[in-house]
């Protein structure tokens, strides 16, 4: 399987089509963001943004538009993850009135 094609099993195939968001800017793409919806509830996928063109509030208009789709498509609760090295989308998810939960340490090790 080619890379396109782990990424596109694992991140485009399995939610709705139409809860996607992408933006962009001529034929440039700026940033995306998805929902992964399961019955009425729903999850904020991966968020991306270029890193030439974050703090233009494309994140936020993003985040919007997947509250706007959440609520028209009957969904009743959404949750998000955050990367800690990310404080700006932690930020922005505060705005949004999404509150820590719960905070997960993730480790790597070797094998053996």
């Amino acid at each position: 399987m080619s890379p396109y094609e782990v990424w596109r099993s694992w991140g485009l195939d399995p939610h709705p089509a139409d809860a996607y968001f992408i933006a962009v800017d001529g034929d440039r793409v700026l940033g995306y963001g998805y929902l992964e919806v399961d019955g009425k509830s729903g999850r904020h996928g991966f968020t991306a943004i270029r890193r030439d063109s974050r703090g233009r509030g494309i994140a936020g208009a993003i985040k919007r538009a997947q509250i706007a789709w959440a609520k028209a498509n009957g969904l009743v609760t959404l949750r998000t993850a955050n990367e800690v090295r990310l404080p700006q989308m932690l930020a922005l998810n505060g705005r949004y009135g999404y509150r820590a939960l719960y905070t997960e340490l993730v480790l790597r090790g070797p094998a053996a």
